[in-house]
């Protein structure tokens, strides 16, 4: 939201309180303020008040009953008696003030009820649409846009009522919102706030989705709509896994080798080219990156493309996938292996050749992406199905976040072009 909003968000408060109560134009307060700004800047000098580091003084004008009516910023040197108070050019409240000669009407007498100019002005200070959903995406992860519950509502099965009747089931929105916020925030089901919903409910209804499948279908979803949009980089993959503590036990766990045996699961992860995940596996901690190379490239969910001569597809691995029968699984899925040796050093490793880039960083941003849905960082869930139902969500959420990036980054392209044209 730029200035200009803010602004006039600060002149509509004023005429407000004149209106319920008015202002008292014959008294004013002069006051001012230093504030510490440690990246400097404009209108940044050293203050004496706190041992030569930078900051800047700001100046207020209020009317009686400390209503502000304009404000200043200076040098932190700038002694107070040099300025009295604002220039005229500081007063941003344009009401009957001896300050200011220049008289204009209030906001809610500049405009006619249905002009043009009160509708865009009533748009900019309600928040547009996509800019309160991209704030959202920020400080509420957990929260489902329109744009996701498009893309969510028609694979939602429809549910069967029952001959006996019984009481209305919750709406789906709700339900889908919930089981977003327990996977964001790794909350217990109990624990979960009653305004989300009945744990129990959003239990049984996210068990009742992962038996049909739904998290599945829209991981699949997700990937198809960014390959419409951007296209998926068949041609660099990368293979990792990652161990995770599961303190519970239960399905696919194992004694973890590097943190005291305890119960641990392990991820296997395959990504393509941009870091989108094409496929997940969970095993136990104590089983070997090796042994997990084959179920890995055997679970990826959507078609994958026929390898060519004029189409290669390489699959970068680390250091943990030298030995067994790696290279072998590796050329039955018709890979060309880079595997980097053990005894290799990172230095001698890069090389001079500009046309090389390293490819193999995105799986390892793939792990910090998917651990941003704290659900994943220790896992809670008995059952191996329910601990992969989150994981196909979490991947499902990963990739229709970055189809909307493609369409703001390719919008943003669009309005620049016809700016400039």
């Amino acid at each position: 939201m730029h200035a200009g909003v803010f602004l006039k968000l600060w002149q509509a408060g004023p005429e407000q309180f004149a209106e319920l109560q008015g202002i008292d134009w014959s008294w004013y307060t002069n006051t001012r303020a230093r504030t510490k700004l440690p990246w400097g800047g404009r209108k940044t000098r050293k203050s004496p008040t706190s041992c030569g580091k930078s900051g800047r003084k700001r100046r207020r004008l209020s009317a009686r009953h400390e209503v502000p009516v304009a404000l200043a910023t200076e040098d932190t040197k700038r002694h107070g008696m040099k300025r009295v108070q604002p220039t005229p050019n500081a007063i941003v409240v344009e009401f009957a003030s001896p300050i200011r000669a220049e008289q204009q009407p209030p906001m809610s007498q500049a405009f006619s009820d249905n002009s043009d100019e009160k509708q865009s002005l009533l748009h900019e200070l309600d928040f547009p649409a996509r800019r309160e959903e991209k704030q959202s995406r920020r400080t509420r992860p957990w929260e489902v846009s329109d744009a996701l519950w498009k893309r969510v509502k028609p694979l939602i099965p429809e549910r069967v009522s029952h001959a006996k009747g019984g009481r209305p089931p919750e709406d789906d929105r709700k339900m889908v919102t919930a089981i977003v916020y327990v996977l964001r925030t790794g909350i217990q089901w109990n624990a979960l706030p009653r305004e989300r919903g009945a744990s129990t409910t959003v239990s049984n209804r996210f068990r009742l989705w992962e038996k049909q499948g739904l998290f599945m279908q829209l991981w699949q979803n997700g990937l198809q709509e960014y390959d419409e949009l951007v296209g998926l980089d068949w041609e660099w993959q990368s293979l990792d896994g990652v161990m995770t503590k599961a303190p519970l036990g239960g399905g696919a766990t194992g004694p973890n080798p590097t943190d005291r045996a305890k119960r641990g699961t392990k991820r296997s992860q395959l990504c393509e080219g941009h870091g989108l995940p094409l496929a997940v596996t969970v095993d136990g901690a104590n089983v070997h990156d090796t042994r997990l190379v084959a179920p890995t490239l055997d679970a990826i969910v959507i078609a994958r493309p026929e390898p060519s001569e004029k189409a290669p597809q390489h699959l970068c691995l680390d250091a943990a996938y030298v030995g067994g029968k790696t290279q072998e699984i590796i050329d039955q899925h018709q890979y060309i292996a880079h595997i980097r040796p053990i005894d290799e050093d990172r230095a001698q490793a890069r090389s001079g050749d500009p046309t090389r880039k390293p490819r193999r960083w995105v799986v390892e941003r793939l792990h910090s992406w998917l651990n941003r849905s704290r659900r994943l960082l220790i896992r809670w869930e008995k059952y191996p199905q329910t601990d992969e139902a989150f994981l196909h969500l979490a991947c499902a959420l990963l990739c229709f976040r970055q189809c909307d990036r493609a369409q703001e980054i390719s919008q943003a392209k669009v309005e620049g072009l016809s700016l400039a044209a």
